[in-house]
């Protein structure tokens, strides 16, 4: 179960008559407990995806807006300890992997 946490800033950023304008800068904390599955492919690949919920705790009434959103990440895995062993199959690095 994957956990990520983070610290930043937000802002809203816009152009107006060439100029950027920088408006309402929050710090913010992101929570992000999610759930990962993994599935093997072929022996070198893999597909898999994160499904979680960010949590943003930011001083919401002068960022005007709610940031806090589910989350599905989809991912290509590659499996280099295996690419490794199947090239390497005698060296000592790969029986210890």
């Amino acid at each position: 179960m994957p956990l990520q946490i983070g610290l930043g800033e937000s802002y809203y950023q816009y152009t107006l008559y060439g100029e950027k304008i920088i408006t309402n800068r929050n710090l913010n904390f992101i929570y992000e407990p999610a759930i990962s599955v993994e599935y093997r492919v072929f022996k070198w690949v893999g597909v898999g995806a994160d499904f979680g919920y960010r949590f943003m705790f930011a001083n919401t009434k002068k960022l005007n807006q709610q940031l806090n959103s589910p989350i599905i990440t989809i991912d290509l895995m590659i499996y280099y300890r295996e690419i490794f062993k199947s090239l390497f199959p005698k060296s000592k690095l790969a029986k210890k992997i």
